[in-house]
């Protein structure tokens, strides 16, 4: 006689730290539910089966109605068919508790059986994923929660699906620190130095929702929404993840929705740029301030170096000619100011060009009264002035090409 199969949902609260100290369980609370409680039968699961932990980001930038949480569905609906032990956990920033439910998807049994505890598993991860939506603190801590999960899901190919803009603005990967110049090996090492880098040996895992901030919180263009993707798929390489894939987003829009009432404000992103624009004869670079400087400052940062050999490539790949190159600040400071700083960062830029064989025809500082069209600061959101005015921070190389060497 086949013994009947049943199911088990376990809720518990776990330290977020990287070498969680408490463990304290929970009952009646967030998904130990009437509907998703223990029917009382045995657990009867798989190890070759393998776990997948799915992690829901609900920061500010990525807290909306569920829509991070409805992203991952297909995936919920994919790990119970194979009859995966699935975990489903919530995180913000907090430096205190990340919430996770777990469902064993019953895998011995007659048939009947078998489909009633996945439907049920499924159930359950579905009332789970769709209540990690309230945000327990600002900002979003994506490697604290990747270490969480790669200490949790043991077994055959664990995976771990990742719902998440990616806008992380805390620890080694503050992307308001990072410049795009870096490398993710670069950025790995300084994590790996200060032991925030998750061991990710092994596992599987999948991007979800890159570079689409709910409720419109962040500005992400297309260019550096690649950029971000290459990012972090390059970083979580580095961790040592066996494949890391990003999930094809159909229809973006789905991820703007109003953010709800009182939730904890993010620290906005703004994420380094590099743009061309070609017109005719001539091409515009454009370099984001945090490639080239420290804050403030006029003198060449040690990223500059990477950055700058990016322009020197599209000199040689058409034999062009520095036409001018141009400093832009953001609205802050008065005129006189932003002019000075504006035209002492062209005169850097210039001068290192000028000593790799390109000198500038002009020299110019603009200060402020040229903005971005895509980043201008008069009446933008409160929310969104910080990115605007991080994109406005730039200077601009204009190359006039000569004869080109190979196309573009």
């Amino acid at each position: 006689m086949v013994a009947a199969v049943a199911m088990a949902m376990v809720w518990t609260a776990i330290s977020l730290g990287r070498s969680p100290e408490t463990t304290e369980t929970a009952s009646g609370q967030s998904g130990a539910t009437a509907e998703c409680s223990d029917p009382g039968g045995s657990v009867q699961g798989s190890q070759e089966s393998g776990q997948t932990v799915v992690l829901i980001d609900r920061s500010a930038s990525a807290q909306t109605s569920a829509v991070y949480a409805k992203a991952v569905d297909p995936m919920l609906r994919s790990a119970v068919m194979e009859g995966r032990t699935v975990w489903v956990a919530g995180f913000d920033a907090s430096a205190t508790v990340l919430e996770a439910d777990r469902a064993v998807t019953a895998v011995v049994g007659n048939n009947n059986n078998r489909i009633h505890a996945r439907a049920e598993a499924l159930k359950c991860l579905r009332h789970w994923a769709s209540a990690q939506t309230a945000a327990k603190a600002a900002n979003s801590d994506v490697l604290g929660a990747l270490a969480w999960a790669s200490t949790t899901a043991s077994g055959v190919s664990p995976k771990i699906i990742l719902s998440s803009d990616g806008l992380s603005n805390t620890g080694c990967v503050d992307l308001n620190l990072l410049s795009r110049a870096e490398s993710p090996a670069t950025v790995a090492a300084r994590c790996q130095a200060t032991q925030e880098l998750p061991e990710l040996d092994g596992f599987s895992v999948l991007l979800v929702g890159l570079g689409l901030p709910a409720g419109q919180s962040s500005v992400v263009r297309d260019g550096d929404r690649q950029w971000l993707i290459e990012f972090w798929k390059g970083l979580l390489t580095a961790a040592g993840a066996r494949s890391v894939e990003v999930a094809t987003d159909q229809d973006k829009v789905s991820f703007q929705a109003e953010r709800p009432p009182s939730t904890p404000t993010d620290v906005d992103v703004a994420l380094p740029q590099i743009a061309r624009t070609e017109t005719g004869s001539t091409s515009t670079v454009s370099l984001n301030d945090r490639m080239l400087f420290l804050t403030g400052s006029s003198e060449l940062g040690p990223t500059a170096e990477d950055a700058l050999g990016q322009v020197l490539s599209d000199l040689r790949e058409v034999d062009g000619t520095v036409a001018e190159v141009t400093g832009h600040t953001d609205s802050r400071g008065t005129p006189r100011s932003n002019e000075l700083l504006s035209q002492a960062r062209a005169q850097s830029v210039s001068a290192y060009l000028k000593d790799q064989g390109y000198p500038a025809t002009r020299i110019r500082g603009a200060g402020e009264t040229e903005p971005d069209p895509e980043c201008l600061e008069k009446d933008a959101p409160k929310e969104e002035l910080a990115a605007r005015q991080a994109c406005n921070r730039r200077v601009e190389v204009v190359i006039t090409f000569g004869q080109p060497q190979g196309g573009r």
